[in-house]
């Protein structure tokens, strides 16, 4: 049966999904209910047209009944549960805890470049709270890791070699067939831990009902965002909010909250060894650029829900590893192997996720664009 609840919000639900009760404050009705009901097994299908406006003022974000409602929700997963109400009206952090204590693999490949694959290393071993890790490094660097010794060496980690022309997406379906962990973490060799919990974190988001992948915030070295998720805008990858001030809250406050995204970045994307094997790694076709965007909309496509966090933060010194470094260099990042990859990911985009598309508005407050270049 097709019920219809408040001013023109609609969901379907059947027998089986009994057991919700609404109260008669249509607002906190619908919040309540979209709560039961986002835990269970179903497909969300948007309308990109804007069918209704209201100008009611919005629920408080410490309003107790929206407490209790979120009270209800981890008392329904079994999961501890803290709320934090935000500055933004209606917004506020949910924070979970970790079920449990599960393996993580720390997923790098690289050509190394000295300094930057060390500072990676060491942000982990000096900065990362979770203890339960393991590091696993994909080297076509031809012998000069050994020169990172001493940051692996108080690290839990194996190393997997790499030879011939570099294949970013072949580095790591062979780095994930080497680890041993519940879940694993791909990571940029050229990014860098701001955030202590930035594991936990993720992990905690992974753990909800439906969710596949989990992304993080990225920030350029000054501060600047360089990944506020990924959007499928026109048939193209394209990073939200690339180039906006560390401190602005981004569209109607995105850049501060927990959300579903088309797409995360591979540069440090989490997800369960069991998904990724399931899904069959990433697509090796795709040398370099867009097989992230691809395996996330494969998860999409399977019934996984994809979100980035605010709450993990690392810092990514952009393609600093690959720049002038024929390792890195192959058919998939460049010319006309560009364009063939390009092609083959807006064919799979509309076969595989034709929802996954955005109208996001073109530029935000200050004149920053919320698509400036593709990913």
């Amino acid at each position: 049966m097709h019920h219809t609840f408040g001013d023109g919000s609609g969901v379907e639900l059947f027998e089986d999904r009994s057991g919700y009760s609404l109260d008669r404050l249509r607002l906190l009705a619908i919040y309540d209910l979209l709560l039961r009901v986002v835990d269970t097994p179903m497909r969300v299908q948007r309308v990109a047209e804007v069918l209704f406006t209201s100008h009611r003022p919005r629920v408080p974000s410490d309003d107790a009944r929206v407490r209790s409602a979120l009270e209800r929700l981890g008392a329904r997963r079994g999961r501890d549960l803290r709320i934090r109400p935000l500055e933004l009206p209606g917004t506020r952090e949910l924070s979970w805890d970790v079920d449990g204590e599960p393996l993580v693999s720390l997923v790098i490949p690289t050509s190394y470049s000295r300094e930057l694959v060390r500072q990676c290393l060491r942000s982990i071993r000096e900065q990362t709270t979770y203890e339960n890790l393991e590091v696993v490094i994909v080297d076509s660097s031809s012998g000069h890791l050994a020169s990172a010794e001493p940051e692996l060496a108080a690290l839990e980690h194996r190393v997997v070699s790499y030879e011939g022309e570099f294949n970013f997406s072949t580095a790591v379906n062979r780095a994930a067939q080497a680890a041993r962990g519940d879940y694993l973490v791909l990571l940029n060799d050229d990014t860098e831990v701001r955030s202590p919990d930035w594991v936990e974190k993720m992990l905690a988001q992974a753990q909800a009902p439906g969710v596949g992948v989990v992304g993080c915030r990225l920030s350029y070295p000054d501060g600047r965002v360089q990944h506020g998720g990924v959007a499928v805008h026109e048939g193209i990858p394209w990073h939200l909010y690339l180039g906006f001030p560390a401190d602005a809250p981004g569209y109607r406050g995105m850049l501060g909250l927990v959300r579903n995204c088309g797409a995360v970045t591979g540069a440090c994307m989490l997800v369960s060894s069991a998904l990724f094997a399931e899904l069959g790694g990433f697509d090796e076709s795709m040398a370099i650029n867009y097989a992230d965007t691809d395996f996330c909309l494969r998860a999409v496509d399977a019934g996984q829900r994809v979100v980035w966090t605010p709450h993990a933060v690392l810092v990514h010194h952009e393609r600093s590893s690959r720049r002038g470094r024929d390792g890195w260099t192959s058919s998939g990042s460049t010319g006309a192997g560009a364009r063939a990859t390009l092609a083959v990911t807006r064919t799979m985009i509309r076969r595989s996720c034709p929802r996954c598309t955005t109208n996001s508005v073109q530029r935000g407050p200050g004149g920053h664009r919320l698509l400036p270049f593709p990913t």
